[in-house]
């Protein structure tokens, strides 16, 4: 009797064991182990778009996209601008003026909500020629989209327009177009041309000179009919070119944009008078150089006749040529080592007593 009592707690205990593996579900391995995949909602947001709009645009110029994420976890990207999406705005029709405005895109029975803001297209009718990159131009019509685009071959071909020597530019046709920018600002995009510009608002562009200021000997961009001498001489160094060592520079421009170059002693008002064309160091022609919206300048070339000291020369506008100092910059370099020299000019108010020839 004492050992039929052990005998029935141990098949007990094993019916136990027995029924716990059935009912966890990770043991056994059979269908009632596996576990169901856990999924999560499905969601839809807004990623980037344009929140300003035109007065007169409709919802079908809505820019921009939104992230479809499925529930398991598959992620869909949609253009506002696709059919399958669904979107009211407070606009029912075309868009009017007004801030904080709401549009709401449906998909999957799921929506998202953003904001957009309408604003008031500045009037935009840009007349005349102005200057928009290098050796171009752009001649608007007031009234009219359509611009006509010139190219010239450099500075002397547009100076001299008409005259022996100087060749007409490449012309070409382009259009411009108003948009709103994502500040609300109206801005003016070309067909050839991703920049966007602006309207000054006196019927130019903004930061593109007019070509009045061209051929205005007082303003910044031109030279002017005056000695530009440097604020101090170059050194002495070894490395120096020998016709500058010490010496100061002196430039001046002639009728048809021809400089003229002098390494001096100094730059007293007597030296300066006493200067010729015949006598300079450099001369460099008008079809050397090139014009932009900063002004006439001489892109890196060497100028032939003057060994060395025509190598690798350029001149880069800084303050303007109307400037007190800091007019512009003339460097100079040899192809091997630097055997060059570095000025920067300033205005004098002494002009040139006898005629300037190449």
């Amino acid at each position: 009797m004492l050992y039929f009592i052990p005998f029935i707690l141990i098949c007990a205990l094993l019916l136990a064991v027995t029924v716990s593996c059935k009912n966890n579900p990770g043991g056994g391995g059979g269908s009632d182990s596996v576990v169901p995949t856990p999924t999560r909602p499905a969601t839809l947001v807004l990623g980037n778009y344009e929140q300003y709009y035109a007065v007169g645009n409709t919802k079908a110029d809505l820019s921009g996209t939104v992230y479809y994420t499925d529930t398991n976890g598959k992620i869909t990207t949609l253009s506002l601008k696709s059919t399958d999406l669904t979107i009211k705005t407070d606009d029912e029709g075309t868009f009017v003026e007004g801030e904080n405005k709401t549009f709401k895109v449906t998909y999957q029975d799921i929506d998202c909500v953003g904001t957009y803001h309408v604003v008031k297209m500045d009037a935009v009718d840009i007349d005349g020629t102005y200057i928009f990159d290098k050796n171009t131009t752009y001649t608007f019509t007031s009234g009219s989209y359509t611009v006509k685009k010139e190219v010239f071959g450099n500075w002397n071909d547009y100076y001299n327009i008409g005259t022996e020597g100087a060749e007409d530019p490449v012309e070409s046709t382009v259009t411009y177009s108003l948009e709103i920018n994502t500040s609300g600002k109206t801005i003016i995009k070309f067909s050839d041309d991703s920049w966007p510009y602006r309207s000054d608002g006196k019927g130019g562009i903004d930061s593109k000179p007019s070509d009045e200021d061209y051929f205005d000997y007082s303003g910044s961009r031109v030279p002017r009919d005056t000695f530009y001498v440097s604020a101090y001489p170059e050194d002495t160094r070894l490395i120096t070119n020998p016709v500058a060592k010490g010496k100061y520079l002196v430039m001046a421009f002639d009728f048809y944009g021809n400089a003229y170059m002098w390494f001096t002693a100094d730059t007293e008002a007597s030296t300066l008078a006493a200067l010729t064309s015949a006598e300079a160091d450099i001369k460099i022609q008008s079809t050397k150089f090139c014009f932009g919206p900063i002004g006439v300048e001489l892109e890196k070339q060497n100028i032939t006749g003057y060994p060395d000291a025509g190598k690798n020369l350029q001149l880069r506008v800084y303050d303007g040529y109307n400037a007190e100092s800091n007019c512009f910059s003339v460097t100079s370099h040899s192809d091997t080592g630097y055997n060059g020299y570095s000025y920067r000019m300033k205005c004098t108010d002494i002009s040139p007593t006898g005629d300037l020839s190449l």
